[in-house]
């Protein structure tokens, strides 16, 4: 079965505005423990809904929207991405909500680039909550450290034409694996504070974003994200197939996800990669930071 086209009544192109869904907050979100809000699903919705009633856009990114995407990853880091100039005050407000920031010195940490395996400014998500032995991170991604490819506002250009769609999420609720999907005239009333709808990328636009990455942002370039990229890829090719066949919308873009990861293909020749970067190179120079890539 095809996977929801744009059109789709609960998928929801992101050049729209996100706040027409957002769940008005009465009560105050407390991230000091993770038993408030279990790990990883419902922490992740509430320091979502704790940016949304502060005017910061934000998407889900990391293991969590990789795992719902069809990638088995164990949810042990996950984030949200924000405006490059909400950063600062995104990673304040996180702070005075209970969740100190992270001032490692491990490979993992913002402050270490040369690691192997890079991220953004992160959290140390307190203990409690979870059904996974793991040590949880939580870290809070600007946009231009993915290349302003995900548009987070009206305003924000979209030239892969990338969507989202709403899960709806249990703030207090740790039993749901993966939530329901909601569409975007989803409402609840003002005194509604145990859900929070997040917003994240569809299958389709999540694998088109990650092409995009790989293909114009190579690991000798990156800072302070140094995702796989490829290894993302190549998981939800191989354990989520069962939600495609996907329509990539780009000719480039189908053939490499076609011949290289679904047919399995270990020897793939970097020219699909080059075929996906002459079609979009120009669209890309447009209002990335291209000169980095």
């Amino acid at each position: 079965m095809l996977h929801r086209s744009p059109s789709s009544s609960s998928s929801v192109k992101l050049s729209r505005s996100f706040t027409a869904c957002h769940v008005p907050v009465t009560t105050s979100i407390d991230l000091s423990s993770a038993n408030h809000h279990p790990w990883p699903a419902a922490y992740s919705a509430a320091v979502s809904k704790l940016l949304n009633v502060s005017g910061i856009h934000n998407l889900l990114w990391g293991d969590l929207l990789y795992s719902w995407r069809g990638s088995p990853n164990i949810p042990a880091v996950c984030g949200l991405v924000v405006p490059t100039e909400q950063f600062d005050a995104a990673v304040a407000l996180i702070e005075r909500s209970g969740m100190p920031l992270c001032k490692c010195e491990k490979a993992t940490h913002w402050a270490n680039p040369k690691g192997c395996y890079c991220l953004p400014t992160h959290f140390r998500v307190p203990a409690g909550g979870s059904r996974y032995i793991i040590e949880q991170t939580l870290f809070i991604c600007p946009s231009n450290l993915l290349c302003n490819l995900i548009p987070l506002r009206p305003s924000d250009p979209n030239p892969l034409g990338l969507v989202f769609e709403y899960f709806v999420v249990h703030l207090y609720d740790a039993s749901q694996p993966i939530p329901k999907l909601s569409a975007c005239s989803y409402a609840a009333p003002a005194t509604q504070t145990t859900i929070q709808p997040l917003p994240v990328l569809t299958t389709v636009s999540l694998i088109k974003v990650l092409i995009a990455l790989r293909a114009f942002y190579p690991p000798g370039k990156r800072s302070g994200v140094d995702y796989p990229f490829d290894s993302i890829l190549w998981n939800i090719s191989a354990d989520g197939c069962n939600e495609g066949p996907f329509d990539l919308g780009s000719s480039s873009m189908q053939t490499l996800w076609d011949k290289a990861f679904v047919a399995r293909r270990l020897d793939y020749n970097q020219h699909l990669w080059e075929d996906v970067r002459l079609e979009w190179a120009e669209k890309m120079a447009a209002f990335t930071d291209y000169q980095l890539l």
